[in-house]
């Protein structure tokens, strides 16, 4: 029998630049490689609990826009109940801008749609018990 999560948090698409160095401030560096990845620390938690054989519900918060959509098609791939991945078309998803190198990062993360996620009211959670697939 596999344990069952929730886990509400954050999802956002992180846009990697793996780089020789990082820029100084107003420089602008050429990059070596791009990646555009899934990412957010209540997503990749999601993630990891599914991958271990976990049941996974996910509470988050997307934008109504293609990188929401495809966050919300991850999980679904990843057999994580989707139920209360909630669309949010007055803002837009998550992204982080993450820049590497041999020895650090800098990230700038917009977050507005998934930041939302803790203005949800108690209506919108009020089917979570009755979710059989869950709380069987």
């Amino acid at each position: 029998m596999s344990k069952k999560i929730l886990v509400v948090g954050s999802t956002n698409t992180d846009m990697v630049v793996k780089a020789a160095r990082l820029p100084r401030p107003g420089e602008t560096a050429l990059g070596g490689t791009f990646l555009m990845n899934a990412g957010g620390k209540g997503a990749n938690q999601a993630v990891a609990a599914a991958r271990l054989g976990a049941q996974v519900a996910f509470v988050c918060k997307t934008g109504n826009d293609i990188f929401g959509q495809q966050a919300k098609q991850l999980f679904a791939s990843e057999g994580i109940d989707t139920s209360f991945v909630f669309s949010d078309a007055e803002h837009p998803s998550g992204v982080a801008l993450i820049t590497v190198d041999a020895q650090e990062k800098t990230v700038s993360w917009w977050h507005r749609a998934p930041m939302r996620i803790y203005f949800l009211t108690i209506w919108h959670l009020l089917p979570l018990p009755s979710n059989n697939r869950i709380w069987r």
